[in-house]
């Protein structure tokens, strides 16, 4: 409320007002991403959810761990892996969305969701999900981002090799503040590729099953 009685609109601090000629870039970058992705070739995966965990996992005990999300390099431009986010805008509860954000729809001052066509400020962006969970929890969680990433993506499991103190692995995600994923030196890492995931689930397992057997392995 201004000082005269005139309501004032609030201004959204997470949103982020594009230029005429920021739109434009998105726009042409959306119509481009389609292109690229509309007939892969074979079953590659276009992302990658890795989960960093701690070396001692059981079905019945929780477990710490750190969920992020990439730009698989082996789709489309054959480079390194890159970072992903994840629309905030359910989390948020300014909206429904929770969409994956590609990396080539990102600006200068924070990211466009290709789905609400929303622009949110880099700090509101959803790269991560750490938690201390029991294995049922966990598979529930990756069968969640796995399908919000288009039924599309490879699931790393990483943990070290020696036994890791989950204070030690909870200080590390507090650091990360969205960054890339720092592992230590010495990690193992399991992989469940995107053709193993729909060759079981083709012959009818279910999904969430499937990968509480592959976060004990």
């Amino acid at each position: 409320m201004s000082r005269h009685g005139v309501p004032v609109a609030a201004k959204e601090p997470d949103r982020v007002e594009l230029t005429g000629a920021e739109k434009d870039a998105v726009e042409k970058r959306m119509a481009a991403l389609d292109e690229v992705l509309k007939e892969p070739e074979g079953v590659v995966a276009r992302y990658k959810i890795e989960f960093f965990t701690q070396y001692k996992r059981t079905s019945w005990t929780p477990m710490v761990g750190i969920l992020s999300f990439w730009e698989s390099g082996k789709q489309a431009h054959g480079g390194g892996d890159q970072k992903v986010y994840l629309c905030p805008g359910r989390e948020l509860k300014i909206n429904e969305c929770s969409a994956v954000i590609p990396t080539t729809l990102t600006t200068d001052r924070g990211a466009v969701c290709p789905v609400c066509r929303r622009a949110w400020r880099s700090n509101r962006l959803i790269g991560e999900h750490t938690a201390k969970l029991q294995v049922t929890q966990w598979a529930d969680i990756l069968a969640r981002y796995f399908r919000l990433l288009q039924h599309s993506c490879d699931i790393y499991m990483k943990h070290g090799v020696t036994d890791i103190r989950e204070a030690a692995l909870l200080e590390q995600a507090r650091q990360m503040h969205g960054d890339k994923l720092r592992v230590a030196r010495n990690v193992k890492t399991h992989v469940y590729p995107l053709r193993n995931i729909l060759k079981d689930t083709g012959a009818g397992a279910v999904l969430e099953t499937r990968l509480r057997a592959f976060l004990v392995s």
